[in-house]
C-alpha cells in the first residue's frame, strides 16, 4: 500500500473534480464530434459497470487475485477518462 496518499501520484494526477471531468469529456468529444453522432453510446456510468463486470468474469476465469483485479479496474477507468470509448 502507499505510504502517503497525499503525496501519491493517484492524488496528484488522477483525482478530478466533477467540473474537471466534465471539461475533459467535452474536450474529448469536441475533437471528433462526427463519431458521437454516428455511434451514440449509453451513459458512461453504465459502460463503467459493464467493463467492471467483464473484468470480474475474466479475472474469475484466470483465477486472478482481488488486488490485481481492482488494479485493473482502476487502470481501465483511468484510461477511459482521457480517451474516447469509440
Amino acid at each position: 500500500m502507499a505510504a502517503n496518499f497525499w503525496a501519491s501520484s493517484q492524488r496528484l494526477h488522477w483525482q478530478f473534480s466533477r467540473a474537471e471531468l466534465q471539461e475533459l469529456r467535452l474536450k474529448i468529444e469536441s475533437e471528433n464530434p462526427d463519431t458521437g453522432q454516428q455511434f451514440p453510446l449509453p451513459k458512461r456510468c453504465l459502460l463503467s459497470i459493464f467493463f467492471n463486470q467483464q473484468l470480474v468474469k475474466l479475472g474469475k476465469r484466470m483465477s486472478v487475485r482481488q488486488q490485481a483485479l481492482a488494479t485493473a479496474q482502476v487502470y481501465v477507468r483511468r484510461f477511459y477518462t482521457k480517451v474516447d470509448i469509440r
